[in-house]
């Protein structure tokens, strides 16, 4: 599950009487349009889903911090976020500018800044603590509901931070001035110049094209129609499995398809979930480094090609839509006949209550069935 299905799942307890207190997580410190823009969209539908408030990742920028708490404003989106602030030490930054872990990253500039405080005989702490004091002062200046205090567990430190961060807190743009730390070239969405959409492909606007000529969506004759074919396949084990293996041979090598039987790719610009190695649905992680997987470095994040896309299509508000988790027993089965008879998890369906069952057969043909499915 992602972090919108599992949001999704534990507000379903929450209504039904489980005390949850549910936060969630987003990263503003993204320095391209498609990481930046995704993270936002996300956290929207995060909070969509049942969020209570969200804390941000770690990050120097106030800028970001700035930008983050305008998208909320322009969106009228009230819920509470706070703003992270960590306590960094020169071990930490250091990690962090390798982009360890991932999703984190310092500026060359502040770690070299780090280093030389570093070598004070207090080993930097002093300073370490007034950066926090006056991160805390300047996040709640910016309108956030508070701050997150990360990097130490010193309840001494902490309350230092917070006296001192009241102390500066008249001072706070002022002390906004010094927390500029971001690469160069760096992508903000309110100052940037905005980029031209980059051309749809040859296959997104054919398939767009035949979505439009020929619409299944609705009750139409067509759909009512393919759901008779459909139906008198699905009662043929044997034709149905054939049927599912030529529908894998198409879609494998035009969308990297891995036979899901859950197949959305209607709803994520025809770039296929299952090719993300974590195999989200509802957006990027927060460890994108400049459009590239956090899992597989060298490897494009799908979730850019997803942002490109709607962007060129102009339908950056369907990246909102909430994408439920796959029904993992129908993998191996046909998408096609799944979407067709209901059986499939989709935007809209409640995979609680899904179409007809799988139709009964002879004990011969509900082996040939049971392994097709579990292949």
């Amino acid at each position: 599950m992602d972090s919108v299905e599992l949001v999704t799942l534990i507000n379903q307890y929450r209504q039904a009487g489980m005390p949850f207190w549910i936060s969630v997580a987003v990263s503003p410190f993204k320095y391209r349009e498609a990481d930046c823009a995704y993270q936002y969209l996300k956290l929207e539908k995060k909070f969509a889903a049942g969020a209570d408030y969200a804390i941000t990742q770690l990050g120097f920028d106030v800028r970001k911090f700035r930008e983050l708490r305008r998208y909320l404003d322009e969106k009228g989106i009230r819920k509470p976020v706070l703003g992270n602030v960590y306590v960094l030490n020169k071990r930490g930054a250091e990690k962090m500018a390798k982009g360890e872990p991932p999703g984190c990253w310092v500026a060359p500039e502040l770690v070299d800044r780090i280093r030389k405080e570093s070598l004070a005989r207090d080993g930097g702490q002093a300073a370490r603590l007034e950066r926090a004091a006056k991160m805390v002062a300047i996040v709640k200046g910016l309108g956030y509901a508070g701050a997150y205090i990360g990097g130490t567990h010193k309840t001494e430190q902490l309350k230092w931070i917070i006296d001192r961060s009241e102390a500066l807190a008249p001072r706070w743009e002022e002390l906004a001035e010094e927390f500029n730390y971001a690469p160069k070239n760096a992508y903000y969405m309110y100052e940037s110049p905005a980029k031209p959409p980059k051309p749809l492909g040859v296959i997104p606007r054919t398939l767009n094209l035949f979505g439009r000529m020929f619409p299944v969506r609705q009750d139409t004759p067509l759909r009512r129609i393919l759901v008779s074919i459909f139906s008198w396949i699905d009662r043929r084990p044997r034709l149905a499995h054939n049927f599912e293996r030529l529908e894998f041979a198409m879609k494998s090598p035009m969308f990297g398809c891995q036979a899901c039987g859950n197949c959305v790719l209607g709803d994520m610009e025809y770039v296929c979930p299952q090719t993300c190695p974590k195999q989200l649905r509802n957006g990027p992680c927060g460890g994108t480094d400049n459009g590239q997987c956090e899992v597989i470095p060298e490897q494009p994040c799908i979730w850019v090609k997803v942002y490109e896309r709607a962007k060129a299509a102009n339908e950056l508000e369907l990246l909102k839509v909430y994408i439920p988790p796959p029904d993992r027993s129908l993998k191996g089965t046909s998408s096609y006949i799944n979407y067709f008879l209901k059986r499939d998890s989709r935007p809209g369906r409640d995979v609680d209550n899904p179409g007809p069952p799988l139709p009964s057969s002879s004990p011969d043909e509900k082996n040939e069935l049971h392994s097709s499915r579990s292949r």
